[in-house]
């Protein structure tokens, strides 16, 4: 009877610490990262604003059957080799400071949609570019996963900000 007690015990406090952790997860993913690239505004801006070189250094492209890839002004759309779905589509054009655009996935007949936009700052010398990614919004007991996810997102934005350095200067 104890031991029935006991397990009984455990498995309420481990629901109400899994409950306590979703109340305290955060609702949704936000992560951002910047790096100083040494090339002018204009190049940076050229290069992110043109979508058809977002294959040269997006990590979410590494996937993507390169038949599928499709571009034009505002929206880039693709297939990963395991079928899921994705596009991007700019939502405000570049301007001077600024560019922000949606990333969009299908999986099993779901899209989910994902905010993000680069701020630039510099001048002739370097620019200072940040990459900002807002996720939607998860169900109360999937809020924990934003943890991992915010990581994961994190070195993704790394990779692509470091491949996206390299190709602006590997295309000088």
């Amino acid at each position: 009877m104890d031991y029935i007690k006991l397990t009984l015990v455990g498995i309420i406090t481990i629901v109400i610490a899994y409950l306590t952790i979703c109340t305290f997860s955060p609702e949704k993913v936000a992560a951002s990262k910047t790096l100083v690239i040494h090339e002018p505004k204009e190049m940076v801006l050229a290069k992110i604003s043109d979508l058809s070189t977002w294959t040269d250094w997006h990590p979410y492209l590494d996937s993507a059957k390169q038949e599928s890839i499709k571009s034009t002004k505002n929206e880039l759309t693709w297939e990963s080799v395991n079928g899921v779905r994705a596009k991007v589509k700019i939502t405000h054009a570049a301007d001077s400071n600024r560019m922000s655009f949606s990333t969009s996935f299908e999986k099993n007949g779901e899209w989910k949609t994902y905010s993000g936009e680069f701020l630039i700052e510099g001048g002739q010398r370097e620019t200072k570019l940040s990459w900002i990614y807002v996720g939607e919004p998860f169900k109360f007991l999937k809020r924990p996963a934003n943890y991992v996810i915010k990581e994961v997102v994190g070195k993704t934005m790394e990779r692509g900000l470091y491949r996206l350095n390299k190709s602006i200067r590997d295309n000088k």
